[in-house]
């Protein structure tokens, strides 16, 4: 599901002006993505192999299809 264009991110860390700002609110309003404890996003981080678990597992819940 699209996020609403009101739809606000909490992440302190992401770029307003990032190519991939949509996905990254509609998997936040979604709540495929939760970011950290400290309220960042860390999208240039990589992901280790527990959070990519964590993702797919939430996609799977959500039943989303991967096309």
């Amino acid at each position: 599901e699209n996020a609403p264009e009101d739809f606000v991110l909490s992440f302190i860390d992401y770029d307003n002006n990032s190519a991939d700002l949509q996905y990254i609110k509609n998997s936040a309003y979604n709540e495929i993505i939760i970011g950290y404890e400290d309220g960042s996003l860390r999208p240039d981080g990589l992901l280790t192999r527990a959070e990519g678990a964590a993702v797919f597992t939430r996609i799977l819940e959500l039943g989303i299809a991967l096309n």
